[in-house]
């Protein structure tokens, strides 16, 4: 028995020794980075660690490899995408005591060997083995097919006994096949500061950062089509005689598109955790007087943090509300209904097996919500269903009644009951699937798209499409990034916002000229109608780490981009014009609210414009005589969807130069004749762009095929 016990010892021991890979590991660091040997919390042998690795569905195998510092890798193989990026996973539990604030670095070698458009993608945590799995670090790197190192340090957010913590790869995005190689994670202790520790996430360049990326062309064009109009001042006597050489000040005060962020709601006026500044660099972002033009509130309209007043009461909701809307702040509202029991009150999953009791309440709550006094009139659009494609207590449990098939059809009676509510109000489908991920989660958006398309389906009264876009440090590519949004509007046709936008884990400088990149896209594409970020200041953020402003308020790379973007290249400049001979004045603005300026009998006169579509504003007798615009002769193409004969309208041919045929991204596919019927030669379905030049003007048109 002896005998046998010192032999399982000795085979133990043989089997845990530290082998070459992990004694080179060490060696490296001390080396390089003068790092002390720390202690592994996984094993210090490739075999042990190779075989320990748990994994669930998706199969497993250890596989020889040469040339590289490890010697074996595992291969996990994802035959049939999961339902959530969980349900696919590999993983290992750590074998040592870690303490909290213990500093770790993780290191893992990673590639894919089915990779989908050129890259695959896996999601690294580092995580507590139980529920609710707070995690210390959460990185969704794009996977290639050659070997990529990380080097992830961390530091532990709570104490864990041996396997209470463990690092989980999670690969369910898409059917692939992964190898991983190298783990270890060496516990420093708290000897080594955090900024010390090696750091190596791939995350230093995006496809398309180049100043000469030729997405830029493209994007700058769709930007000067869509995001400005024409303003034309006719100036005349009271005889209706044109008044040359008079002097008109156009006045830039906002952005027509919705440049906004989430805010918390008891920070302003009077509310019980006001803060003055906060609300002073919501009206002036950029040091002059140029602020958010919408917000959200972050937390205070969902259901469960309404019931149960998280930030504030009801009351100080309305009363921020009021402080918005007197500063010219419109509001949106998140969101009527998370269907997941861990974001709804405590009585609604305690009866999901009464369908009309969950749909009672429910229907009473959107009422009470979107008709509070002081609230619900102010609340320009809602997002009506929020992250349906992967929180889906309420869709089951629906399902599971004779009342339902797949219990999704509630979520056309959500729509339905909002807009009995408010029918002037915006309503939106609202999830995270689409850009999580960098945008390859390709079963989630299927499934995205699925629900959206049973929404329609069912006639539900959607109004729009939101994104979240919480970006855990690596950047989409702008071309890739436009084609994700482009995607959803050639299957729908409905706008769509981008609603909760934040980038953590990035080097601040590449975080900055991404932010710029990001709005380019976004303002750029036609279907767009408003980018929201999940907070803007470091001391207000659910990361602390927002995109604008530091914790001392000063600006972070990203914020001095978004200054630059949308206050300065986005913004028109003060004018100041002069009529011509026949009492004419003309700009060019981006669409927005403007103030026109002007002397009346040696008084100042200011006027305010919406500059919406391209407009004509008549001053007789130093009087605006027309409150409302007049909108410039309008350019129709019908039958639009066409087939490929189509009828211009609107347009004196005798002034028209030229007629050209563009694809969205701005490319050119062909000349076409100058006459008002045209029979287009056999080309893809899709969306096309009409540019047509006229002696005075250029005008673009969107062109369905089918």
């Amino acid at each position: 028995m002896r005998f046998f016990l010192l032999l399982f010892l000795f085979s133990a021991f043989q089997l845990t020794a530290q082998d070459a890979y992990h004694a080179q590991l060490l060696e490296e660091l001390s080396t390089e980075y003068s790092l002390p040997s720390g202690e592994f919390i996984f094993f210090d042998s490739e075999a042990t660690t190779n075989n320990v690795l748990f994994h669930y569905g998706c199969t497993k195998a250890i596989v020889p490899v040469e040339d590289m510092p490890f010697s074996q890798a595992v291969e996990l193989d994802v035959a049939v995408a999961g339902n959530n990026v969980w349900e696919n996973a590999a993983g290992l539990n750590n074998q040592t005591v870690i303490t909290q604030g213990d500093r770790l670095l993780l290191v893992v070698w990673v590639r894919n060997l089915e990779a989908v458009f050129a890259q695959g993608t896996g999601v690294l945590i580092f995580e507590e083995n139980e529920d609710p799995y707070d995690k210390d670090f959460i990185y969704q790197p794009p996977l290639r097919s050659e070997w990529l190192r990380f080097l992830i340090p961390f530091e532990a957010q709570r104490s864990y006994a041996p396997n209470e913590g463990k690092f989980t790869f999670h690969i369910g995005q898409m059917e692939q096949k992964i190898q991983v190689a190298g783990l270890a994670a060496i516990n420093y202790g708290q000897s080594v500061a955090l900024e010390d520790l090696p750091q190596q996430l791939h995350n230093d360049s995006y496809e398309g950062q180049e100043p000469n990326a030729s997405w830029r062309t493209a994007a700058a064009e769709r930007i000067d089509i869509y995001r400005k109009a024409n303003l034309k001042i006719e100036v005349t006597n009271t005889d209706g005689q044109p008044i040359p050489a008079f002097p008109v000040r156009v006045n830039m005060l906002q952005h027509d598109f919705p440049f906004g962020t989430a805010v918390v709601g008891c920070r302003f006026q009077g509310n019980n955790c006001e803060n003055e500044m906060y609300q002073e660099k919501i009206l002036d972002v950029d040091g002059q007087g140029h602020g958010f033009n919408w917000v959200v509130f972050e937390n205070a309209l969902k259901w469960d943090g309404w019931e149960e007043q998280w930030i504030g009461s009801p009351e100080q909701a309305a009363s921020a509300a009021a402080w918005l809307t007197e500063h010219g702040i419109h509001l949106r509202g998140h969101t009527l209904l998370w269907p997941g029991c861990n974001h709804v009150p405590t009585d609604i999953c305690d009866n999901l097996g009464d369908v009309t009791y969950v749909k009672n309440r429910h229907q009473q709550h959107m009422q009470d919500l979107m008709t509070y006094p002081g609230l619900g009139d102010w609340i320009e659009d809602w997002d009506v269903v929020n992250e349906i494609t992967t929180v889906r207590d309420l869709e089951y449990a629906f399902q599971a009644s004779a009342e339902y098939d797949t219990g999704r059809e509630y979520y056309v009676e959500a729509f339905e009951t909002a807009q009995d509510i408010a029918p002037e109000v915006g309503r939106y489908i609202n999830d995270y699937v689409t850009l999580a991920g960098g945008g390859f989660n390709r079963e989630l958006i299927d499934r995205y798209q699925g629900f959206i398309q049973e929404l329609l389906d069912a006639n539900a009264p959607v109004s729009g499409i939101g994104f979240q876009s919480h970006l855990r440090g690596y950047p989409i590519a702008p071309e890739f990034l436009y084609d994700l949004f482009d995607d959803y509007y050639q299957q729908f046709g409905l706008p769509f916002k981008v609603t909760e936008f934040d980038v953590v884990d990035m080097d601040e400088e590449l975080a900055g000229q991404y932010m710029a990149d990001y709005l380019t896209v976004l303002f750029s594409h036609p279907a767009a109608d408003g980018f929201m970020m999940w907070g803007f200041w470091d001391g207000s953020h659910w990361l602390s780490n927002a995109p604008i402003f530091n914790m001392d308020w000063s600006l972070k790379p990203s914020g001095e981009a978004f200054v630059e973007k949308v206050y300065q290249d986005w913004w028109t400049p003060e004018t100041d014009l002069l009529t011509d001979n026949n009492g004419d004045a003309s700009i060019r603005g981006f669409k927005g609210k403007y103030e026109l300026i002007y002397e009346c009998n040696g008084e100042e006169v200011r006027q305010e414009i919406n500059l919406k579509e391209d407009m004509v504003i008549q001053i007789q007798d130093c009087q605006l005589t027309t409150s409302t615009v007049e909108v410039a002769e309008e350019i129709r193409i019908f039958p639009n969807p066409s087939s490929g004969w189509l009828r211009l309208e609107g347009l004196n041919f005798t002034k028209v130069n030229k007629i050209v045929l563009y694809t969205l991204s701005g490319q050119q596919v062909m000349a076409l004749p100058v006459q008002r019927e045209i029979q287009l030669p056999s080309i893809p379905a899709g969306s096309y762009f009409i540019k047509i030049e006229e002696a005075e003007k250029t005008s673009w048109k969107m062109l369905n095929l089918k």
